[in-house]
This record gives C-alpha cells, structure tokens and sequence, in this order.
C-alpha cells in the first residue's frame, strides 16, 4: 500500500518504505518509484527504508508523507494514526503474469 500526505508547500517528501526483504533490494526496488514520483511534482523526494518498528516511529512523529507498507501493517497503521487511506496498490507480476506475492 501508498499512502501520501503531501503540503503543497513542501521542500521535499519523505517516502518511508517497509524494508520486509533486506535494505538494499527495497532500496533498488523503490528507488525509481521515488525518483518518478520526483519528476512528477517537482519536490525532491527522498527514499527512507525502515523496519517496521522505526517506519511506524516516524509515522507517529510526521516525519514520513509517503508510506509504501504491506496491506496488514497499512491496517495497523491506519487504527492507530491519521493517514489519509492507501492511493495505490502495487501488484507484481513474474514473466508477464501477476502474482499474490506481498504487495499483490
């Protein structure tokens, strides 16, 4: 799930990614989603991969705009803070056919 929450007025946004499968993979993964969503606005955007426990500490103090999180933690997330809601589903696919993999 991605969820935004994004000021108009911003300097830059932090997207907040869940890291469920090592660093660097999820760095490599997200990176061009955060350099597209870059260009698409005109704010820098910058990548922070986090676990669960620190993702969810950033949520709580603001300091993420952008969560990229599996459907049952975007749950956990949703009970206990003010999130806008989820404004995409990511769905993977493996040689030209989608999967249920995390994040289908």
């Amino acid at each position: 799930m991605i969820l935004f929450s994004i000021s108009l007025n911003a300097e830059k946004l932090v997207f907040g990614v869940l890291e469920y499968k090592g660093k660097e993979k999820v760095i490599k993964q997200y990176t061009p989603l955060a350099e597209y969503i870059q260009d698409q606005i005109n704010i820098p955007v910058e990548l922070k991969v986090l676990s669960q426990e620190a993702l969810e500490n950033e949520v709580r103090l603001n300091k993420i705009d952008i969560v990229a999180t599996n459907p049952t933690h975007f749950i956990a997330l949703r009970e206990n803070r003010n999130l806008t809601g989820a404004i995409a589903t990511e769905i993977k696919s493996y040689k030209g056919k989608e999967t249920s993999y995390l994040g289908g």
